[in-house]
């Protein structure tokens, strides 16, 4: 692909910022630069698979005092496992943390019930 001029980069970055638009990749926001780029042909370099499971398990760090260690770390087991060249959480469409590890919280608090009430059941 032809490289683009700097006139034609200038008219995509006051149609971006006229409308207020998001550039978006894989559901991921993008810099307009990387999106030139992209444009241009030159993909930007994707982080290594290792770097993105650590940056994945540094920002479930904030939330270990609410939820706690054992099950934030049954949430990184889950979605950050591998899945074909990306890690499991990637593959969403949408991605919200803070909604994931709340309905994660409720659901392993009901598996927790129903495990509970199984083993009573096995001792009577």
């Amino acid at each position: 692909m032809a490289k683009l001029t700097k006139v034609q980069i200038d008219i995509l970055r006051k149609f971006v910022d006229t409308f207020d638009l998001q550039i978006m990749n894989i559901g991921e926001p993008i810099t307009f630069e990387n999106a030139i780029r992209i444009l241009e042909g030159k993909i930007p370099n994707k982080k290594c698979r290792e770097d993105r499971r650590k940056e994945f398990a540094e920002s479930l760090r904030p939330h270990l005092l609410k939820y706690g260690a054992d099950m934030l770390n049954k949430f990184y087991r889950y979605w950050g496992a591998d899945d074909v060249n990306e890690l499991k959480f990637e593959t969403q469409n949408t991605w919200n943390l803070e909604q994931r590890l709340t309905t994660w919280h409720r659901n392993d608090l009901e598996w927790e019930r129903k495990k509970y009430i199984e083993q009573l059941n096995n001792r009577l």
